[in-house]
């Protein structure tokens, strides 16, 4: 019975969050009640067109997880040519996820493209600035390529977001190893404690 009250209210709801259809569909309602057409239109336009974002989101999201398995069924198969295909049509669909990318770029080296591959990683690293294993798997990419100095800073970066992962200090020692630095030895160490840590124990015995 205070539509200028739930007006305020559903102001609030809307700017802590503005993706909330909803919220912007009952502001609307509110506005219409407190007498406020103009501003109930345009509310009523903007969610409206929200919810057309939304589907044209979620459809596009639909034909890049189709790609996507295809691409992970190639892989499975040996066919990194016919999974980089599906990886480029996925991103077709959905061309800023930074996961998507980072699988592509994996699957460009796979298939013996690594520039592909780094134009694929520098674009996740872009969109995904901390996400530690888009770093590292860019740094990884470096280093095969033999781009040794831009590889430390990427495996630098992804340790630092990401210390406790042991791949990237296997990789960092492998590049310290070929610059001749006697970090190298340290790095593996810490890669092969790290990797002791995570292992899993055995499962106990069942006994009768």
């Amino acid at each position: 019975g205070d539509p200028s009250g739930a007006v305020e209210m559903l102001k609030r709801a809307t700017a802590l969050d503005p993706a909330d259809v909803r919220s912007r569909h009952e502001l609307a309602r509110a506005y219409a009640e407190a007498g406020q057409k103009r501003l109930s239109d345009e509310t009523r336009r903007e969610a409206l067109r929200m919810e057309r974002r939304e589907r044209e989101a979620a459809r596009r999201r639909l034909g890049a997880d189709h790609h996507r398995a295809r691409a992970l069924l190639s892989l499975e198969r040996g066919d990194t040519a016919e999974a980089l295909k599906e990886y480029q049509d996925a991103l077709s669909h959905d061309p800023d996820n930074p996961q998507m990318l980072r699988e592509a770029g994996e699957t460009a080296m796979a298939a013996g493209d690594p520039e592909r591959a780094l134009e694929y990683l520098d674009r996740a690293v872009r969109r995904a600035p901390s996400r530690a294993v888009i770093w590292r798997t860019r740094g990884e990419i470096r280093l095969a390529m033999g781009e040794m100095g831009k590889a430390l800073g990427d495996l630098l970066e992804s340790a630092r977001l990401d210390p406790n992962d042991p791949a990237v200090h296997r990789s960092l020692a492998e590049v310290y190893r070929s610059l001749h630095r006697p970090e190298a030895d340290a790095e593996s160490a810490l890669a092969a404690d790290l990797e002791a840590r995570t292992v899993l124990p055995p499962p106990p015995e069942i006994t009768p």
